[in-house]
């Protein structure tokens, strides 16, 4: 069996190397290779990017492997309220 953290190591690599492959994730068990055989590493991808001018906002056009497209607005503010 493969340990759930693998998910996180494996996920968190392949972001950072979009063109590696599952074997090239660094001390990853020949296991974990095996249950991945066959798995896409992503399925969507991004048609389009747009950042606000003030820089607050990123929207993305985002292709779904089924041809459907979805909008996603990414906001880079804080928008928690505190009291004190």
């Amino acid at each position: 069996s493969v340990k759930p953290m693998w998910a996180i190591r494996i996920w968190s690599h392949l972001i950072r190397h979009p063109s590696a492959s599952f074997k090239d994730v660094p001390d990853l068990p020949k296991a974990a290779l095996h249950v991945l055989d066959g798995f896409a590493k992503f399925t969507t991808r991004v048609v389009k990017c747009a950042t606000s001018g003030d820089g607050e906002t990123t929207k993305l056009l985002i292709a779904l492997p089924d041809g459907q497209q979805v909008e996603s607005v990414i906001m880079h503010y804080d928008t928690r309220v505190c009291y004190t």
